[in-house]
């Protein structure tokens, strides 16, 4: 778990910055590399929608889209979140489940790319899918004790999910 947590602490690292972010460099710049008490990527975070119009609006140099964040470094290392505690809410109508993380998949659902998770919910054997993001609506909220997965804009209303460290 070390290592996962070590990543997503350090994301992105300086060299990530230079060599994939391509800081300076325009057009091929992330869209999603900001400044905030360091470098920091918003591909999944609060600020993707409005980065996404400014980039096609053409109103900052920066559009590049070069990489899937921390969610690469999600499926390189999921392994170390196997068995973790993972927690589900939705609240039209009121859910709460509680099992543990299995594994991240990405497919693809009507052409989008979806990230699939799969957990085993508590008293079951095998693992069930737990839900489905759109990636181009995916939300995913580093905290230090867990990993926070909802559609932007609308939170518990479709469902949310933690998987804690």
């Amino acid at each position: 778990m070390a290592i996962l947590t070590e990543l997503l602490a350090n994301f992105p690292s300086p060299e990530h910055v230079e060599k994939i972010c391509r800081r300076g460099q325009k057009d091929k710049t992330c869209r999603f590399l900001v400044v905030s008490d360091g470098w920091k990527c918003e591909k999944f975070g609060p600020c993707k929608e409005a980065l996404n119009k400014q980039a096609e609006s053409g109103k900052m140099g920066a559009k590049g889209d070069n990489c899937q964040g921390i969610l690469d470094i999600l499926l390189q290392h999921q392994k170390e979140l196997v068995g973790k505690r993972t927690e589900y809410e939705e609240s039209g109508p009121s859910v709460h489940l509680s099992g543990t993380f299995a594994e991240f998949e990405i497919i693809h659902v009507d052409k989008s790319p979806c990230l699939q998770i799969w957990w085993k919910p508590k008293g079951r054997e095998k693992p069930e899918i737990i839900s489905n993001y759109n990636l181009d609506f995916l939300l995913i909220d580093l905290q230090p004790a867990y990993i926070f997965f909802e559609i932007i804009g609308l939170g518990s209303i479709c469902g949310t999910i933690q998987i804690f460290f």
